[in-house]
């Protein structure tokens, strides 16, 4: 079954994504859409490590000396969700910079359709069923590793504490973003970054992308960092296939919910 599903899934996409690479070219040949969006990626993951911490933009607002940081500042204290409203803005600054721009890029200056790099919903009733099921597979883990102390210091991202008010309210709205936050980085990884250098690296660009989305992983509980190297291997191969993020991001977030909610529920604050 699983030598099967090898053979028809992975092997059959390497091998049309390696007959659809060009040509091997001069070593003095370059191609500008792969140095372009290789050398915007590193400029996002930058921009999104330092920028997507509040108590970051916070000190550097500070530094310059405007008074927004004092604002910023009181602004968190007398908020009543204020690990809210750090978590959001994290989340937002990861749509911009994982999703907007290059979506921007794309269209303004590559001037090339937006379902070339995955941005289209396209999926068979195969393609659905198998991840349902790997969905399904991975439900079994994410119940056994939830009751884990390493995992309930971390998840869910925002922490809402027994006496806080209206934290149900803020939870929906939070995992909205959260949702948002998913599209924003299956389309960076599997769709901008893999459809963007396929012509050129073939089947490798699954491992050029999967190796920023590994270490973007550091600092969460070993587990889920090697996981998503399998993660990687998987969606990116599943990506080229159907020429869609869209599954991705379904599968993606359907395991992050779960996860949430479990913690919740182990914290005894869902269904009490």
């Amino acid at each position: 079954m699983l030598k099967k599903l090898w053979r028809k899934i992975f092997l059959s996409t390497f091998q049309k994504v390696s007959q659809e690479a060009v040509p091997k070219m001069p070593v003095v040949s370059l191609n500008n859409q792969t140095i372009g969006i290789l050398t915007l990626a590193i400029l996002c993951l930058v921009f999104t490590e330092y920028w997507s911490s509040l108590s970051y933009l916070i000190k550097s607002l500070a530094n310059i000396s405007l008074p927004l940081s004092n604002q910023l500042k009181y602004w968190l204290k007398t908020h009543a969700h204020p690990q809210w409203i750090k978590t959001v803005y994290w989340s937002m600054v990861t749509i911009v910079f994982f999703l907007l721009v290059p979506l921007a890029y794309i269209r303004w200056w590559l001037k090339k359709p937006l379902k070339d790099f995955g941005w289209q919903w396209r999926a068979t009733r195969q393609d659905i069923l198998i991840y349902l099921t790997c969905l399904l597979c991975m439900l079994p883990i994410v119940w056994v590793v939830s009751s884990s102390p390493v995992f309930l210091a971390k998840y869910p991202f925002y922490q809402p504490q027994p006496n806080e008010v209206a934290w149900e309210r803020y939870f929906i709205l939070w995992q909205l973003v959260y949702l948002l936050q998913f599209v924003a980085v299956e389309f960076f990884f599997r769709g901008f970054m893999l459809h963007g250098i396929k012509k050129q690296l073939g089947i490798y660009s699954i491992w050029v992308a999967m190796l920023p989305y590994c270490m973007i992983h550091f600092g969460k509980p070993l587990p889920e960092t090697l996981g998503a190297i399998a993660a990687g291997l998987v969606l990116g191969t599943f990506s080229l296939k159907n020429n869609s993020v869209w599954l991705g991001v379904l599968l993606h977030y359907g395991v992050a919910i779960t996860m949430d909610l479990l913690a919740l529920w182990h914290k005894g604050l869902l269904f009490k």
